[in-house]
């Protein structure tokens, strides 16, 4: 059997303990470059779930400030009277206002909600848009609706009264309900539309009143779940990633 010299199995052993040490450091890189990959991920998922939930919260904040609707107030009505030179006598009309609930305004005896537009149909005459502020109130206190000028400059058509009215808040709707109707204060100060000035005697007529809630699109809020349901296909695909074949 063959002796190995001194020199051999030094250089033997050394050889052994280089490539121990080199194991190890491949051990030692390996779960180096382990602990970072799962730091790595960890933190991705991290950042994945904080901004799902944040989508989440604008989801919510945006249901609850849809709460709000807009609403469609129809008054009808018989009279007299004039728009800009074109005299009318006797004419059915019918005003339409568009306003949102979110603007309704609480006072003593009921409600008021100013309009976003508002305009007039007179039979025989035409259709017209106002150009000045206008709203419509509800007095719970005599159960009775009108159409006004804003900011308290005066009512234009009151009626008609109904015990449905002592309740509303206008943020529900209602009728159509009929009953007496009167145009007042017409001259009082100048109404202004598209058409020129409108001008109504005095009078009472039968009328009828109406109004409608129109729930408005959540556009917003449809892209924030869009965004959420995205934003989970995503991760899931990322999370479990096709591997080539």
């Amino acid at each position: 059997m063959r002796e190995l010299s001194f020199n051999q199995v030094h250089c033997n052993t050394a050889t052994l303990r280089t490539k121990s040490r080199c194991l190890q450091n491949q051990l030692f890189f390996a779960g180096a470059n382990a602990s970072n990959r799962m730091k790595t991920l960890w933190f991705s998922r991290f950042r994945f779930w904080l901004g799902t939930w944040q989508l989440i919260g604008c989801f919510a904040m945006s249901l609850v400030n849809s709460y709000a609707d807009l609403i469609t107030l129809t008054h009808s009505g018989v009279g007299s009277g004039h728009i800009g030179d074109t005299p009318f006598t006797y004419s059915a009309f019918t005003i339409t206002e568009l306003a949102d609930t979110a603007n309704r305004v609480p006072f003593s005896a009921g409600f008021i909600i100013p309009d976003s537009s508002a305009s007039i149909s007179i039979t025989g005459v035409g259709n017209f848009q106002f150009l000045v502020e206008t709203r419509t109130f509800v007095n719970n206190t005599f159960s009775i609706v009108g159409f006004a000028r804003g900011s308290n400059q005066g009512d234009l058509f009151n009626g008609p009264s109904n015990p449905a009215f002592a309740s509303w808040n206008m943020l529900t709707s209602v009728g159509p309900i009929t009953g007496t109707t009167t145009l007042m204060q017409w001259s009082l100060m100048p109404v202004l539309t598209d058409g020129g000035v409108l001008v109504f005697d005095d009078w009472n007529s039968l009328g009828s009143f109406q109004a409608r809630i129109v729930p408005e699109p959540y556009p917003f809020a449809f892209l924030v779940g869009g965004l959420i349901a995205a934003r989970a296909f995503t991760g899931r695909t990322t999370k479990n990633p096709k591997r080539p074949n």
